[in-house]
């Protein structure tokens, strides 16, 4: 896959119509904490239980295995042969912010002209913004977060299988059981565990503002020049 296959053509940003339209005229962009995603109990619509995991270990053969769990207060021990197991190691005080954008990239059009969107994003709020300047919203947000003095890192994520997956995991990792969010993701360093607001100007050059309830009446098709 060369550069110009994976070039982002499209973002989109879900939502409350108030936070949407917050975005689409005045640029405002809030980036919670890391921890906040990592805590946050939405029935796995943006909370993933595999937030914060740096590290997975799954044991194909457990024949040999044997657990032994105790109970600290009354001192009795179980003895457990498991049929799988699977070890995550997580950090428990991740630090810094993120935002998150869903984006289409033109390797999405490789096999098709068209493109689905999941209907699950309806989760995400009732608005969506459809950012065109996709270039030009990134260096925005990325050169107010380096008036901020910050640090950070910008790319899609990848998806993978947790049950075979051994080894590190890092922030631009998630499980495939959320493939359909298209996630791409700014993550800017951050030691004081607050909330970023930050204002990019307005949008409405280079955007435009949808409801969700229109979206299984949309297409995004490819304009393929011939």
């Amino acid at each position: 896959m060369n550069k110009l296959q994976d070039t982002i053509v499209l973002f989109i940003k879900f939502g409350s119509e108030e936070n949407i339209k917050s975005l689409y005229e005045n640029g405002i962009v809030y980036l919670n904490t890391i921890e906040y995603f990592q805590n946050l109990e939405d029935r796995g619509v943006r909370g993933d239980k595999f937030e914060g995991t740096v590290n997975i270990k799954n044991y194909e053969s457990t024949e040999k295995l044997r657990l032994e769990i105790t109970d600290t207060k009354a001192g009795d021990k179980m003895d457990i042969k498991p049929s799988k197991l699977q070890l995550r190691h997580y950090d428990p005080y991740p630090k810094g912010n993120l935002y998150s954008l869903y984006c289409i990239k033109r390797s999405d059009f490789l096999d098709t002209d068209e493109f689905t969107i999941d209907s699950k994003v309806k989760a995400f709020g009732s608005h969506a913004l459809f950012i065109r300047g996709t270039k030009k919203f990134i260096d925005k947000l990325t050169y107010e977060i380096e008036k901020l003095d910050m640090s950070y890192m910008a790319k899609p994520v990848e998806y993978y299988d947790n049950e075979k997956t051994n080894g590190e995991i890092n922030l631009f990792q998630k499980v495939q059981e959320y493939k359909y969010q298209n996630e791409y993701r700014v993550i800017v360093q951050n030691n004081s565990q607050e909330p970023l607001k930050i204002s990019i100007g307005s949008l409405k050059e280079y955007s435009e503002m949808f409801a969700l309830d229109s979206l299984d009446d949309l297409n995004i098709l490819a304009n393929r020049k011939k």
